[in-house]
């Protein structure tokens, strides 16, 4: 393990081991493990595990973009996210909503086509040109 980076995921690893030991042995779980031996539960997880680790590795990998190709500084950097930070607040209150009426299937399809749709629009965009500018 040369790299920072395999560092940072050994502690990851680690920590993460280290939680579903101690877990496992109490009588009252912050996280009963139980749980995920449920189909909804579990799939639910994972794919909002993957969601989020695609969400803030954009966040990071946008305000290099933006700080070093695009030229922008530290707080217009910042400011940038502000669209996305609204877009994300606004879908946690309409999922809630979507959730208690049809159930979780419905929200969790949606928030991974939007993603997808979002992502695969990032990708299309030409290196250099960013269609907002």
């Amino acid at each position: 393990m040369d790299e920072p980076d395999d560092c940072g995921f050994l502690v990851a690893v680690l920590a993460g081991t280290a939680f579903l030991l101690v877990e496992s042995r109490q009588s009252d779980p912050a996280v009963p493990l139980t749980l995920f031996r449920i189909p909804p539960v579990a799939v639910c997880t994972s794919a909002g595990l993957a969601l989020n680790f695609g969400y803030y590795g954009l966040v990071f990998v946008f305000t290099i973009f933006f700080q070093e190709h695009r030229g922008a500084s530290a707080l217009t950097a910042g400011l940038m996210f502000i669209p996305m930070t609204a877009f994300t607040t606004l879908v946690h209150r309409l999922a809630g909503k979507l959730t208690n009426r049809y159930g979780p299937r419905l929200p969790l399809i949606l928030g991974q086509a939007i993603q997808t749709v979002s992502i695969l629009g990032l990708l299309l965009v030409p290196s250099g040109h960013p269609p907002c500018c």
